[in-house]
This record gives C-alpha cells, structure tokens and sequence, in this order.
C-alpha cells in the first residue's frame, strides 16, 4: 500500500511539532465521524515505523439518541476491526450544562477533556490524538474574529496543547480526509447535528465559508489557515517576552499575588492588558469567564484616584489598587470584615480573630517589638473596663501630637493601611472614646506624664496565649 499523501501531511506534522516520541501510547479521539476516523487509519499506518502504541477513546455525550448510541457502536466495532483497546463512556452533557449554569457547547468541551484526562490515566497513556483539520482551523478563527478576540483566540487551534494534545490534522483540507477515506475503502458516521443552522460553526461552515469562497476568494480556508499559523508564531515570542517581564514584575503572595503599579503604568496597553490576564490566570489557575471589558475594568484602577477600589472578577477573583499596588485575590474581598466588639480588662488580654492576634492591657505587659503595635497608656486618664471594637462610620482619633481629630479612613489612607485590613484593625476604646489605634501613637491626652501610673496597650500578632 502507496504511503497517500494525507498520511504524509500526518508525519510531516507529528516530526515538525514533536508530537509523538518513540514509546509513546497515544488515545485517539473517534467521535465516528470522517475526520476522526481518517486521524486513526493515518496513525495506524504510522504506529510501527514511528514506533509507538495506539488506543481509542469514545464519548457518548447522549445529545442524538439512538444516534449516539449507533455512534458508539461504530466506534467499539471500528476498535476491534483494527485491534485497538478502545475506552468509552457516557454523559448526559445537557444534563450537565443544566446543572453548571453553562451552555452545551462548554459543557461538551469540559466533559471530553475530563475524559481524556480520565481515559489517560486508566491506560497509562500520555497523549490524546484529535481530528481537527485545516477547514476546523478557519472556522474558528472566524467565529473568533466575528466574536471580536484578541490575539489569543484568532490563533485558533494549536498543533499541540499542553503538552499532550495533538492536532496532526491541522494542515489537512476536509476534502483530503474525504479522498483518504475513498481509498481506503474506510466507513465512517455522518453527524446529522452539523447539518444544523442554529449553531454558529455550522452557519460559518455551511453558509458563510462558501459565500467568501465564492464572491471573494476560493483558497479562504487555506488563506485563513495558514493565518492562524503565522498568527501562533507571532504569540509564541510575544508570550515569551511577557511571561520573562511578568516574572520580574509579579510578587506572588498567600491568597494571590501583586503588580507594581508604577510600573505598569508606563506600559503600552497591549503589554498592560497581557500581564494583567497573566496575574489573574496565576491567582485564578485558568482564565475562564474573563473577557476584555473585565481587563479593562481592572486597568481602570491604574488611574491616579482609583486607590482604595476593588473590583469583582469571574472565578471568585478580586483585583483592588492599594496605593502602588495592583492585589489580585482568591475569594471576593470586598474590604469589609464582620464587625466585633470584646472586652478588655485590666490587666488582661482579649484574642480577636478578626485581627488575627491579641490585644493587651497591664502594668506588666512586655512592649511588641514591631514599632508602632505597643504604646504606653496613663493609668489615670481610663476607666478600669475597656473595649476592643472593629471601626465604625464616622470614626475620628486625634493621635498624640495631632492638633485636631482626623477621620479615621483619612488616618488609615495616610498611613497606606490596605482596604482589607482597614476593618480588622482593633481599636482599644475606653469610654466611647478611642485610646489607641495599633500602628499609630495613643490618643492624645493619654500619655503617661513623668509621674504617672502607666501600663501597655499592645497588639500581640504572635497569637500566644496570656500567661
């Protein structure tokens, strides 16, 4: 049997993209239909000189009926006509798009790389083969470009993603599939489902493709193809560049991970709306959800008088500018802590939570290292019950050597207290009156005198218990 060129397309991209090693075990995605069914013959007559082992994946996502269920049966005979393990399963996939919220086609695609996943580790496979060509390719680059993508969508399909899923038809018309089938005297499944005009791929590929093949030019799916290519070489280096520059940039952090805000603001637009989708993915693990109106919103807080706002991304994601800093976050942090009120006696110690550590009170209470999270109190000039409280609207404190009473958010602002932490900060109180505010001096009035009694107020983050 003559090597056909198709096959030949097949090894030209397995070598060009470093597809598939020597020793591999590679599952095939075989949905029936001719595409699929063509990506097995080809690599079954590649498995031997290429030295690799070949397995078939099947899933039933039960949308057609006894359709599907005849689809699955082609499948299970093709596999053992051919002598191949073949791994099936099914899924109700409307059933899921009604359960997640999502719509079919994401649910379909989530399903299928959940198997793959599945199927992979079941047979100790490390790749999955699928059997997208050239005319796939135009045709979601055009469903990108009338969607409005950026660049990472009008690349379309790349040859190999994430290491372990191959496109190797990628640079093969559906007429070469066709011709290919024909003579191999190959039977394949004709999806009845792709005929219909409801879906945007099958408007693009039923009536849009021919319409631009016939008043514009006949080699559009060739023409776009091949601008997917150009367009995946031209993001490869684009996406090197960034990812260096981000790892400089990015200070990665427990829940998430900050940029530097001063530096991104010199930046060009394009680089700006790159690392920012790039610091979102890192916090979020993928970019789901995201589309540019969010990035936008999020470059918005750049803006010299956007410090202190925070906004809300899909995902549970939360971008705030915090003076010179841009925080992405896990969970939607909205800056506001549930509010809490303990007392305080003296001498004693209260745990709270809230703030994550201990405030202190007594004659004997040692001085936290960290400046700012103790001070000296008159023993005097308070009552013998105290109060640790969260801030409240309206809040004023005139710190020692102040003049006048100061908003406290005006406080917390100078000093670049961070939206989160302005709610949790615990406040000593003593009469209504606020004493002492951790981080800044005590209240004035209440500084011992050279002969007063005094004791220590002080925020313990240690968390270790009173003694």
């Amino acid at each position: 049997m003559r090597i056909h060129p198709l096959v030949q397309k097949v090894k030209k991209a397995i070598d060009g993209h470093r597809m598939i090693r020597a020793g591999d075990t590679v599952l095939v995605g075989v949905s029936g239909g001719p595409d699929s069914v063509a990506l097995l013959h080809s690599l079954a007559e590649l498995r031997r000189p290429l030295r690799f082992q070949l397995g078939l994946v099947h899933l039933n996502h039960r949308l057609r009926g006894r359709q599907s269920e005849g689809d699955e049966a082609f499948v299970r005979a093709l596999a053992r006509k051919l002598g191949f393990n073949c791994i099936v399963q099914a899924v109700d996939v409307r059933a899921v798009a009604s359960a997640s919220r999502s719509n079919l086609e994401e649910a379909a695609r989530k399903a299928r790389l959940d198997f793959f996943r599945r199927a992979m580790e079941q047979s100790g496979a490390g790749k999955v083969a699928l059997g997208h060509t050239r005319n796939d390719q135009a045709e979601t680059l055009l469903m990108q470009l009338l969607r409005g993508a950026g660049l990472e969508g009008l690349v379309g399909m790349p040859p190999v993603k994430d290491g372990w899923l191959l496109r190797p038809l990628l640079e093969v018309s559906r007429q070469e599939v066709l011709d290919y089938l024909k003579s191999r005297r190959a039977d394949f499944r004709v999806d009845a489902s792709n005929l219909d005009l409801s879906y945007t791929r099958n408007r693009i590929r039923g009536r849009l493709i021919p319409f631009l093949e016939r008043e514009f030019q006949a080699s559009v799916v060739e023409n776009l193809a091949r601008t997917a290519l150009v367009l995946q070489a031209d993001l490869e280096f684009i996406q090197g560049q960034v990812e260096t520059l981000f790892s400089r940039l990015f200070q990665q952090e427990e829940k998430g991970g900050a940029l530097s805000v001063a530096e991104l603001v010199v930046l060009p637009a394009g680089l700006q709306r790159r690392l920012v989708r790039l610091a979102i993915q890192q916090v979020k693990g993928d970019l789901r959800g995201l589309e540019l109106e969010h990035v936008e919103a999020v470059r918005r807080l750049l803006e010299p008088s956007r410090s202190g706002r925070r906004i809300r991304l899909p995902g549970r994601i939360s971008v705030a500018r915090e003076f010179d800093q841009l925080r992405v976050e896990r969970g939607v942090e909205t800056g506001v802590a549930p509010a809490f009120r303990y007392p305080l006696n003296l001498p004693g110690a209260v745990f709270v939570p809230e703030a994550g550590g201990w405030v202190r009170a007594g004659p004997s209470v040692r001085p936290v290292r960290r400046s700012g999270l103790s001070v000296r109190i008159s023993l005097a000039k308070i009552p013998p019950g105290l109060t640790v409280r969260s801030r409240l609207p309206g809040d004023r404190y005139r710190p020692q050597g102040r003049r006048t009473y100061r908003k406290l958010k005006d406080l917390f602002i100078e000093a670049r207290v961070p939206l989160a932490r302005r709610n949790r900060v615990p406040l000593v109180v003593a009469d209504g009156e606020i004493i002492w505010v951790p981080g800044f001096p005590p209240a004035a009035g209440f500084k011992p005198g050279a002969r007063d009694r005094s004791i220590t107020l002080a925020f313990d983050l240690e968390g270790v218990a009173p003694s």
